[in-house]
């Protein structure tokens, strides 16, 4: 089972939490209320803070490209392989 880190991103519709191993992104919670609990600044991946800018963007309605970003999708099913590559 690998480990998941998850950094918390607030955006103008609540907070959300990506979920990123050190291969790349492999969960997305959408929006919440309240902060999930995340880990942020030790042993993330790079690509991470320009994630969150651009999730950041997404949501306040800017056309973003997110197909740059590594993935992670050993353990997704077939389903879910499909959604993050269409939301890429």
């Amino acid at each position: 089972m690998k480990k998941v880190k998850w950094v918390t991103v607030k955006t103008k519709y609540g907070w959300i939490a990506p979920g990123i191993t050190e291969i790349g992104l492999c969960q997305l919670v959408l929006p919440e209320k309240e902060p999930i609990l995340g880990e942020e600044g030790r042993d993330v991946p790079p690509f991470l803070n320009k994630l969150k800018e651009g999730l950041i963007s997404y949501f306040e309605g800017e056309k973003v490209s997110f197909d740059e970003y590594p993935l992670d999708l050993k353990e997704a099913t077939p389903f879910q392989r499909k959604v993050f590559r269409a939301c890429q």
